[in-house]
């Protein structure tokens, strides 16, 4: 039984009461549990019901309750259905985000907006190395990317921190991966905001730029390091360029960014049109035919032209992106030049020029280019030659040696010497060859540089035949030195002789022939120096049928008798000529005569005659001046000579006699002493017919000689002075003071330079000294300096037999009174010292 309390209320905590409840909870029994209970138990309920009025007003606030409470319960399970439906979604958005999320290529992550990490993908775990719950709940910056990279962690924490405000950031970064290889990202993090705008996650990305930046600085690297000029062009102006760019056009590059092409060119090209129209024209080619490659000429800043190669590309048309590559000719240009300049110079050169490519043998080894020269002394034409080997030029040996030539070439590099090379004609011509070996692409190659050397050789013959002259030059000074020793000593005894014995005694008549014996003598010796080219050449009026005459009687000795000399000497003109080259002149021609008739004699004919040449006379010289001449006629009835010799009879060293027989000197030797007079030489001759020599000397008119042979011993006056004589031959110095003594002068005499020394030094009264040149110990020019030294005014005479360091000139110079030739003529001598004294006391 459910006792109610009339005073008390219900209880509101719980919206029922303890009757309620009860009441409620038998009710619901009642309903629920007794569906078919009796009527009379029904009727009872309501009767209690109805007995009590306020029962039933809590029955009906209680079952209004239990209708609330069915509801709720109906609700509440209707809305855990939607939160189970929305669970189930969100998990397959979860399961979706997660799929596309760690599906993604580059490392990525999701925030919350303090920076802690609640997810990761599976890139960013491979970067890190690790597992996902090393990494969930650490902060971002602490994660394992970045702890390899301290550097790194204030920019991702400022990057967080920016994010967190609503700002998107990104940045190149790098990390290293596990194995310390650095990795470059770009860096981006990115807010995610709810619907009111509030920040709730954050969710940063790294993409992968290592192979870009490792290809970026490959570019950068090419960019700048390529040999050729690179230009970025952007709207035709240029964006960018490299360093070899500055320096084409000898400025910075600064200097050249933002200019256009078009100020880095002339205002026309070569061909006329201006640079601004082709500039247009070639980006319009470019943009539609792709790249283009032309030759172009720049202006540099400081306003040289220069050459260049220029390549355009097209690498954005639309942004009007172009890159222009230029290639500097001018060292191309400079070289195609010399290259053009050295083949000119090798084509043109005069010196023989030849390429080989090397063989096996001599035959196998090509001609592969030859100049202009070698094709002239070789006597092909290139098209030839270019067809030929080595072997076909060459010597016939040069097949033996070749392999070993070509082996010294390898080790060597380059070589010189002489060989042969062979002519159209078939002959043999010297050659010198200096000869390189050089690779070009493997390919091997022989450098010949060849010189015609016909002429030195025969010049080296000339040489050797003037060294066998020199060499006769020098023995004849010597014999000449000796034999004017033993001239002098004759012909003071002569004349001393003659004084003894009288001028018309027979025996004086003896000795005047034995003069004029002496006297020729002497002029051989004048003749063996003028023919070595050791005496001076003295010119002097004379009367040259003396001459000739004299000549004559010396070669009628050494001639055979089956030649007879005819003399027809018809003139005592006179010439202006040196004795000596005139006797040159004489005997060469007729021992040439001699020559042509030995084998069978015959007749040498001599004239001389005078002969006047004129505007108007017959005779008809080239280059010769009008006026009086000589003419000396040498002719033979010999074997005569055809028009070929003839044309080289004058030349030096040419001769028909055989080895050993002639220099071929002779003629040549006469033509030149002709010429140097002034006159002419012509000759006349055809084979078997003899031949006839003309030589036309300048004639002087009304002039006197002084070659007059010496008849008698002039008077000379003697006197007192002492005088000092000193010589290294004995015989001389005796017979100068004897014939020195006999004109009352006081002699001391001295062999040796040294005691003259001595003597001069303790005796105070001297007046005169006569010195030989050559003495041993002493010769003559500085035993007259130790003189001066002591005794400056005391005149000495030089006297020499032959001397090349010595002459008249260069003895008076150095202050020598006066200056004797060999051999000593008495009374010549006694003359001069005569003149010496009166000079010193005047």
């Amino acid at each position: 039984m459910i006792v109610y309390s009339r005073n008390r209320k219900p209880s509101r905590r719980c919206g029922f009461s303890i009757t309620s409840s009860r009441f409620v909870a038998w009710l619901l029994s009642l309903l629920i549990f007794t569906p078919n209970a009796s009527l009379a138990s029904d009727a009872s309920v309501i009767g209690l019901l109805w007995a009590s009025p306020e029962v039933l007003a809590v029955v009906f606030f209680d079952l209004l309750i239990l209708v609330l409470i069915i509801g709720l319960v109906l609700y509440n399970q209707r809305l855990r259905n939607k939160i189970n439906q929305h669970r189930r979604e969100n998990q397959e958005l979860e399961n979706k985000f997660q799929a596309v999320f760690q599906q993604l290529r580059h490392p990525a992550a999701l925030l919350d907006s303090d920076g802690t990490v609640l997810y990761v993908n599976e890139a960013a775990l491979v970067l890190a190395g690790c597992q996902e719950g090393e990494i969930r709940g650490k902060l971002f910056w602490e994660a394992p990317w970045w702890s390899r990279c301290p550097s790194q962690h204030e920019r991702v924490r400022g990057a967080v921190r920016l994010a967190r405000r609503g700002r998107e950031v990104r940045f190149e970064a790098y990390v290293h991966d596990e194995n310390g290889e650095p990795q470059y990202i770009d860096f981006s993090m990115r807010p995610v905001k709810d619907q009111g705008g509030k920040t709730r996650y954050l969710l940063p990305e790294g993409h992968d730029i290592t192979e870009y930046r490792y290809n970026q600085r490959l570019y950068q690297y090419l960019f700048h390091n390529t040999p050729e000029g690179v230009f970025l062009l952007k709207n035709g102006v240029i964006d960018d360029c490299n360093q070899k760019a500055a320096e084409i056009f000898a400025c910075s590059r600064e200097d050249l960014l933002g200019a256009r092409p078009v100020d880095l060119a002339p205002e026309k090209q070569p061909e006329g049109e201006t640079s601004r129209e082709q500039l247009i024209e070639l980006e319009k080619r470019c943009h539609e035919q792709g790249t283009q490659h032309v030759e172009w000429v720049c202006r540099r800043l400081d306003g040289k032209l220069i050459d260049v190669c220029m390549t355009v590309i097209s690498i954005d048309r639309e942004r009007s992106y172009l890159q222009v590559i230029l290639q500097d000719l001018t060292r191309q240009r400079r070289t195609e030049q010399e290259l053009y300049m050295a083949k000119y110079a090798l084509d043109s050169s005069g010196i023989p020029v030849v390429w080989y490519q090397p063989g096996k043998t001599a035959g196998e080894t090509r001609i592969v280019y030859v100049n202009d020269a070698a094709c002239q002394n070789l006597g092909y034409s290139r098209e030839e030659l270019l067809q030929m080997s080595a072997a076909d030029i060459g010597h016939d040996s040069l097949e033996e040696k070749y392999a070993q030539l070509v082996e010294r070439l390898k080790k060597n590099v380059f070589s010189s010497y002489e060989t042969e090379v062979r002519h159209r004609d078939g002959s043999l011509r010297p050659i010198e060859v200096s000869t390189s070996y050089f690779q070009y692409r493997g390919q091997e190659y022989l450098f010949i540089m060849a010189k015609e050397i016909s002429a030195r050789k025969k010049m080296e013959e000339e040489l050797r035949q003037a060294h066998k002259l020199e060499a006769i030059g020098t023995l004849a000074g010597g014999i000449a030195h000796d034999f004017n020793n033993i001239l002098s000593v004759i012909f003071g005894y002569i004349e001393m002789a003659r004084l003894k014995v009288g001028e018309n005694s027979d025996v004086g008549q003896d000795l005047v022939q034995v003069h004029v014996a002496a006297e020729r003598a002497r002029k051989l010796v004048q003749q063996i120096l003028a023919f070595s080219r050791r005496s001076k050449e003295e010119r002097k009026p004379l009367e040259a049928q003396l001459v000739i005459k004299e000549a004559l009687k010396l070669l009628r000795s050494s001639i055979p008798s089956n030649i007879t000399i005819e003399q027809d000497i018809q003139s005592k003109a006179t010439i202006l000529a040196d004795t000596t080259q005139l006797q040159q002149i004489i005997m060469n021609l007729c021992t040439n005569a001699y020559h042509a008739m030995r084998r069978h004699g015959g007749t040498l004919g001599v004239a001389l005659h005078e002969v006047d040449i004129s505007a108007d006379s017959e005779i008809r010289l080239p280059d010769t001046a009008p006026g009086p001449y000589l003419l000396l006629e040498v002719s033979d009835t010999g074997e005569g000579m055809d028009e070929e010799t003839r044309a080289h009879i004058f030349e030096p060293y040419f001769t028909t006699k055989e080895a050993g027989e002639g220099t071929g000197l002779g003629l040549a030797v006469v033509h030149g002493i002709v010429q140097s007079y002034g006159g002419q030489i012509v000759v006349h001759s055809s084979p078997d017919q003899g031949s006839l020599f003309q030589v036309y000397l300048p004639r002087i008119v009304n002039s006197d000689t002084s070659d007059a042979e010496i008849k008698e011993v002039p008077k000379i006056a003697g006197g007192k002075e002492h005088i000092l004589f000193v010589d290294d031959e004995k015989e001389i110095v005796e017979l100068c003071e004897e014939m020195l003594s006999r004109y009352g002068y006081r002699v001391t005499s001295f062999c040796q330079p040294a005691a003259l020394l001595d003597f001069l030094n303790k005796c105070q009264s001297v007046d005169l000294v006569i010195t030989d040149m050559t003495m041993p110990g002493l010769t003559g020019d500085r035993l007259a300096a130790r003189i001066f030294e002591k005794y400056p005014d005391l005149p000495v005479i030089l006297c020499t037999g032959y001397s090349e360091t010595m002459s008249r000139d260069k003895a008076l110079s150095l202050g020598i009174s006066e200056y004797m030739q060999k051999p000593l003529v008495m009374h010549e001598l006694l003359r001069t010292v005569r003149r010496v004294l009166d000079q010193q006391k005047a």
